[in-house]
């Protein structure tokens, strides 16, 4: 479950900037949906289903994406010979005060029952500092601090580490200054290292708009794998039929490309005569039937059945892009009513979704980016006198929150 993300000195975040799934202590005018959208994930935390982010183009909001991406590749990929590509080091490069200095990141999740706060801070050359926090008692206790290649290791609460710790040496092919220490206690099969290196791995972030890694040849391939699992097949064509109705059903072909057998997503629709009677089925190509956003909800179909299936977050990037709002709506409600503690992030700018009956004030975020460049992340709860059947939507476009592009007089942009 995550708790929170921190961000600072990455891209347009100059100073350290933090998306919350801590539910405020407010109440809203509905109590179902204070309970419906929440869930206790320990005796003293209560966290959100949901989170929504806005702010106008070129805000930063990809940036924090960008930031949730590299921050779990590169967990998952240090050890590799070709780490440094995950390793993101993009400093904010508009201040002197912080183009040499580190980027930041830290996450707070509960895995297995306990709290761990674990974070990084990375420049050119590698790692500068790694840390790892825990509950697993009441107080918080260090598992192990780093800065460069010292460690300072507690062995109480991270059993055996300091054994693998006294076989790391400056010789050491897997334990160096691009290589994460949490990464390294994974591959040797420390508990701790890998239960939180399994939550990452399940942690699912979809980045429709980020350039720096493609996506969507994995995606769909991931689709078309998942086709063996029943409960998915079935889900992914009741959803396909949802937003198309051409759609009646959906299976797998061998295909030949470039001499090479792969599978391919076939779908199928009715063909009627002129009394509307079904005669066949027929074959929609993929491409040639399908319309954009058919395809978007194919490739955000698996992304879905695995957070909610594994309890996992999700977070998407242009939420919005190419769905209507009825569709977002539904997502937002299907993650907002799930049991299984799954938790939806999402960048968008549909404000159809800025309404209170679907979102409490806490689940709603803005970006805005000041006349430095620096980007800034805040919650609605943080704004006063805010009513609880406020309409968000119209508030927010008339620019009470912030967060919303400044167009001054637009017109004279083509004036001759």
């Amino acid at each position: 479950m995550l708790v929170e993300f921190s961000v600072g000195n990455f891209c347009s975040f100059k100073d350290i900037q933090t998306l919350s799934m801590v539910a405020a202590p407010i109440s809203s005018k509905n109590k179902e949906l204070d309970e419906q959208n929440t869930f206790q994930a320990t005796p003293k935390l209560r966290l959100l289903k949901t989170k929504a982010i806005y702010g106008a183009n070129g805000s930063g909001k990809s940036n924090l994406v960008r930031a949730m991406i590299g921050f779990n590749l590169f967990i998952i990929h240090s050890l590799q010979e070709d780490a440094s590509k995950f390793r993101f080091q993009n400093s904010f490069v508009f201040s002197t005060e912080s183009e040499n200095q580190p980027s930041f990141f830290q996450i707070i999740v509960i895995v297995e029952g306990i709290v761990y706060r674990y974070g990084y801070e990375t420049n050119k050359e590698g790692i500068v500092s790694e840390w790892l926090f825990g509950t697993p008692n009441q107080r918080e206790v260090y598992y192990f601090k780093r800065d460069g290649q010292s460690l300072d290791i507690n062995d109480k609460h991270l059993k055996g580490a300091k054994k693998i710790q006294n076989l790391l040496g400056d010789s050491s092919p897997i334990f160096k200054s691009t290589s994460l220490f949490l990464s390294v206690l994974a591959s040797l099969n420390n508990k701790v290292a890998l239960d939180l290196d399994n939550y990452f791995k399940k942690f699912i972030v979809d980045a429709t708009s980020v350039d720096m890694v493609s996506f969507e040849k994995g995606k769909r391939e991931m689709s078309t794998s998942m086709f063996i699992d029943g409960l998915f097949r079935i889900q992914s064509i009741n959803l396909l039929k949802f937003t198309d109705s051409a759609i009646e059903s959906m299976g797998t072909a061998e295909v030949s490309n470039n001499g090479k057998n792969e599978k391919v997503v076939i779908f199928t629709g009715k063909k009627f005569d002129k009394e509307q009677n079904i005669i066949e089925e027929i074959p929609l190509p993929f491409f040639q039937f399908v319309s954009e956003g058919t395809k978007k909800v194919f490739d955000i179909s698996p992304l879905i059945h695995n957070s909610l299936s594994r309890q996992s977050p999700l977070v998407i990037d242009e939420f919005d892009s190419k769905l209507h709002p009825i569709i977002t709506k539904k997502i937002v409600e299907l993650y907002n009513k799930n049991e299984n503690q799954a938790q939806l992030i999402f960048v968008t700018h549909d404000t159809n979704l800025l309404d209170y009956r679907l979102l409490r004030r806490d689940q709603i975020a803005f970006v805005e980016k000041d006349k430095f460049g620096a980007s800034h992340l805040y919650d609605l709860v943080e704004f006063k006198g805010v009513r609880n059947d406020a309409s968000y939507e119209k508030d927010y476009l008339d620019g009470r929150y912030g967060a919303i592009p400044f167009v001054g007089n637009f017109e004279s942009i083509f004036a001759k």
